[in-house]
């Protein structure tokens, strides 16, 4: 087995739950995904196989960037476990995104606010995106669905205008650059040619 916990709860209640996890499953392999400084204390547990350290300062898609997913990705975790505390999940959309990008079938949330003996992994809730999105109220809701409608068409037209502005910027930098006559005058004396 081998997991993948992204570190989204305070210092104390990420190291307790990976106690617990790790005394529950003493064979499964845990890697955490964490901040720079979150390393060492998660370290010291001794309940982590690895430490996977994570530079920006917010857990997303966008600032995790493509290097850091596809590398992860590539390791096909068994789970990607998301921690939260407090009553719902919600607060901690952007990391579940994240772990939706690392391992989509694997994904699940882990509530941490119950005891620590009532931790329950074959009982997380898996991570998708209806429940997220029928959670969202009134402009929210229509903002979101507005862009998830409007995504592809806008990468089209983008990619669309991008190739045109280079086309153009061609058109005019080929002529500059190869009708540019030779200063020190032709190469070949007595044939005109340059």
């Amino acid at each position: 087995m081998s997991w993948l916990f992204i570190r989204s709860v305070p210092m104390p209640v990420a190291r307790a739950a990976l106690r617990h996890i790790r005394n529950e499953y003493p064979d499964a392999t845990i890697t955490v995904l964490t901040s720079p400084s979150g390393a060492v204390p998660l370290d010291e547990t001794g309940a982590v196989d690895e430490i996977q350290t994570y530079r920006p300062r917010r857990f997303g898609l966008v600032a995790a960037g493509p290097r850091l997913l596809l590398a992860l990705r590539r390791r096909h975790f068994d789970r990607v476990i998301v921690p939260f505390t407090g009553r719902h999940w919600r607060p901690c959309w952007n990391v579940g995104r994240l772990a939706l990008a690392i391992g989509w079938h694997t994904a699940v949330w882990l509530p941490c606010d119950a005891p620590a003996g009532a931790i329950d992994l074959e009982r997380c809730t898996p991570i998708w995106r209806g429940p997220w999105q029928s959670s969202l109220r009134g402009l929210t809701r229509l903002r979101h669905r507005v862009l998830s409608t409007l995504r592809w068409p806008l990468i089209c037209v983008c990619y669309v205008v991008t190739l045109a502005l280079l086309v153009g910027l061609a058109a005019v930098l080929v002529p500059l650059v190869w009708l540019t006559p030779n200063p020190r005058g032709p190469a070949c004396p007595g044939t005109g040619i340059g």
